[in-house]
């Protein structure tokens, strides 16, 4: 009896199904934050009137419990796969919109404005 005989044999086979422990390769995840995790990130800077610019969009901040302006201040952006937008500072969450409650886009400016130099033609 060759090796491939004696172990493809069907006895065999079944004596090392039942003697295998029975463990899996996924694991149970803990983390309740998956959410967060699987959202594009953008870190904007807070403007002075309380309003962050993402896609053309301007986002107007609440002031918090904890601060009346956020101007200055560095804000992460979250875009979540659902299409809600999430705006975070640090473990805070400021504003949270969904998908048909965000901003219009402003439109494209094509080019800049000239402004005049004062002088007669």
């Amino acid at each position: 009896m060759t090796f491939y005989e004696r172990n493809t044999s069907p006895n065999s086979i079944a004596s090392l199904r039942s003697r295998r422990p029975r463990i899996s390769a996924f694991v149970r995840l803990r983390r309740k934050d998956l959410d967060w995790i699987f959202s594009t990130h953008h870190e904007r800077t807070v403007n002075q009137d309380n309003t962050i610019l993402l896609e053309n969009r301007v986002f107007q901040l609440e002031k918090t419990r904890w601060r009346n302006t956020l101007a200055g201040q560095s804000v992460t952006v979250h875009e979540h796969l659902d299409g809600r937008v999430s705006i975070r500072y640090g473990p805070h969450l400021i504003a949270q919109y969904s998908g048909h409650e965000l901003p219009p886009q402003a439109p494209k400016r094509r080019g800049t404005p000239r402004l005049s130099t004062g002088r007669a033609a």
